[in-house]
């Protein structure tokens, strides 16, 4: 699967634009390409992919370390969490909700 940054430099490289320096301009392009709410749609997937690879990596350290500390193991949590109020902003924008 194609991901959204490999998406966002094909639009650059397409027309000779920087993506540090356009990226407003890139979004509109995949914003006409495929509708603002299938670009955040996209987004989301992206962010919960990677909230499970967080959560996945927390088990898998105290499968084979123990128990973290409470600090870590909330900041891993807090990580997570991140990601998955991405997740439901693009929900709602997906919806049409304000």
């Amino acid at each position: 699967m194609t991901s959204l940054a490999q998406m966002r430099s094909e639009v650059a490289r397409d027309h000779g634009w920087h993506e540090d320096d356009d990226g407003d301009r890139i979004d509109e392009v995949l914003n006409e390409r495929f509708g603002q709410a299938a670009v955040e749609m996209y987004e989301a997937l992206e962010d919960a992919s990677e909230c499970a690879e967080i959560i996945d990596n927390l088990i898998k350290g105290i499968e084979r370390h123990g128990n973290y500390s409470v600090e870590s193991t909330l900041m891993f949590l807090r990580q997570a969490r991140i990601q998955t109020h991405t997740v439901e902003i693009a929900l709602a924008i997906a919806r049409g909700e304000p």
